[in-house]
């Protein structure tokens, strides 16, 4: 009798044990880990406003050993406007207004400052670099994404009268510099905020993919493929982190201007790092988004050739939301 109570005893604690782990085991499963569909939107009906802003720090040095340095601040404030919605392909159309804008060059040879909102101020128009700055202020023109978030198209009546109007310049470079200020490539990358950064499929946090893009650094087109990565969900925002191993230049360009000389390069070669922090609203606009490059760039003014080492930030923010 004391042999099948002692059997029966020590089943009981077998099966107490049993149930303890198996119920442990359960609490223990992995949850699920979250998916996030990061997509572009740009709600309807609704003037978004944002600022960018460009901030170059400049080291030039010539063969001789002569050392230029400069600060260079120039500041647009501007806004996109959705008229409707996508059309059957996905496409949508965005309107881009820029209202004002501010320059500021601060150099041992040269200083400028010009904001179009003070009236009484003298506008440098002879200054090129000023200027090729200042016609992309008070533009009007639209600019269509695709599905995957990455413009297609730019045009705009206004845009195209005046390209028509600075096509009649008769100094053949200052009429080039111009005109490439206007460019698509230029208006694109000043007021495209989102840069097509967004992942083309559901991620979740540490989620990697590769985009390409260009940035122009000294008013010199850099491209090369952004690693981007998303960061997570905090505060009704998505986190992208984006690294730019290796930007270059990849081809020689002619007439560059060199803003505290007030004189015209030509830029040979150039590579360029950086990386990029970008917060998304989860109704798909682009909240905050900046980008820190360094780059060095050889050119020639000239027959004496230079290196120059940059330092630039671009910041892209939203500072506003209003409906009609």
């Amino acid at each position: 009798m004391r042999i099948i109570t002692l059997f029966l005893l020590l089943f009981s604690i077998n099966s107490f044990s049993y149930s303890q782990n198996s119920s442990k085991t359960e609490s223990e499963t992995v949850p699920e880990v979250p998916k996030y569909d990061v997509s572009f939107n740009l709600s309807q009906l609704v003037y978004h406003i944002y600022r960018f802003t460009e901030t170059t720090k400049v080291k030039r040095v010539f063969e001789d050993s002569t050392v230029n340095e400069y600060d260079k601040t120039v500041t647009y404030w501007f806004n996109v406007f959705v008229p409707g919605p996508v059309d059957d392909n996905g496409f949508l159309l965005v309107e881009v207004k820029t209202d004002s804008m501010e320059y500021r060059l601060s150099s041992k040879e040269l200083n400028v400052y010009y904001r179009t909102t003070d009236y009484d101020m003298d506008m440098p128009l002879n200054y090129m670099d000023f200027f090729t700055s200042y016609v992309q202020y008070g533009q009007t023109f639209n600019m269509l994404y695709s599905p995957y978030g990455d413009v297609s198209k730019i045009d705009g009546d206004q845009l195209e009268s005046e390209k028509m109007q600075y096509a009649k310049t008769h100094d053949e470079i200052k009429r080039n510099q111009i005109l490439y200020s206007l460019s698509n490539d230029r208006l694109k990358f000043s007021f495209d905020v989102p840069k097509g950064v967004y992942p083309p499929f559901e991620v979740t946090k540490d989620t990697s993919w590769n985009s390409e893009s260009e940035f122009f650094i000294c008013n010199v087109p850099f491209s090369g493929d952004l690693n981007n990565t998303f960061k997570g969900f905090s505060n009704n925002e998505y986190h992208i982190s984006t690294k730019m191993d290796s930007l270059t230049l990849n081809n020689p360009m002619e007439n560059v201007i060199l803003p505290d000389l007030d004189k015209n390069c030509v830029i040979t070669s150039g590579v360029a790092t950086g990386e990029m922090n970008i917060d998304l609203h989860t109704s798909g606009n682009v909240k905050y988004s900046q980008a820190k490059i360094k780059a060095l760039l050889t050119g020639k003014v000239g027959n004496f050739k230079f290196n120059q080492l940059v330092e630039t930030t671009y910041t892209w923010d939203l500072i506003g939301r209003f409906q009609y």
